[in-house]
């Protein structure tokens, strides 16, 4: 038994990076907006730790009822202090589904975002974000087969 503990212990150890830290990452908002298939927006907004190297870039998926929809890498907008010492980052990026059909009229959609954002340091740290929440949209792509 112990042996097996010290095994995991010394796994553990192998796949963390030296000197990186797991930095809690809370999502403060996030909104999805589906107009139509040429017209939607998604906006994130996030607190993270005040890291000693800059940002670098937003690593993105969005999923609609459980289905994966969309996906980005985007250059981290937006940064500022909180009074918490946290830093606010912010990022936005178009939703486009071309040759998708499109199902009109307004109705609940349950919809996640999740990613990670990376800090300039070597090896590159990269910090997870996950949120999720219910939202009414305008319309939303044919779903058929995107299941993740």
């Amino acid at each position: 038994m112990r042996a097996v503990a010290l095994a995991c212990l010394a796994l553990s150890c192998a796949t963390t990076p030296a000197g990186a830290k797991a930095a809690a990452v809370e999502v403060t908002g996030f909104e999805v907006r589906l107009d139509g298939p040429d017209d939607g927006a998604l906006r994130v907004e996030l607190a993270l730790p005040r890291p000693r190297e800059p940002f670098d870039e937003v690593e993105w998926e969005l999923f609609l009822d459980g289905f994966r929809v969309a996906a980005g890498l985007d250059r981290a907008q937006g940064t500022s202090a909180r009074p918490d010492g946290r830093v606010a980052l912010r990022f936005e990026s178009p939703l486009v589904f071309k040759n998708v059909p499109w199902l009109g009229g307004a109705s609940f959609a349950r919809v996640r975002v999740a990613g990670t954002v990376r800090v300039q340091t070597r090896p590159p740290t990269e910090l997870p974000f996950s949120a999720q929440r219910e939202v009414v949209v305008k319309g939303t792509p044919a779903l058929g087969g995107l299941r993740d």
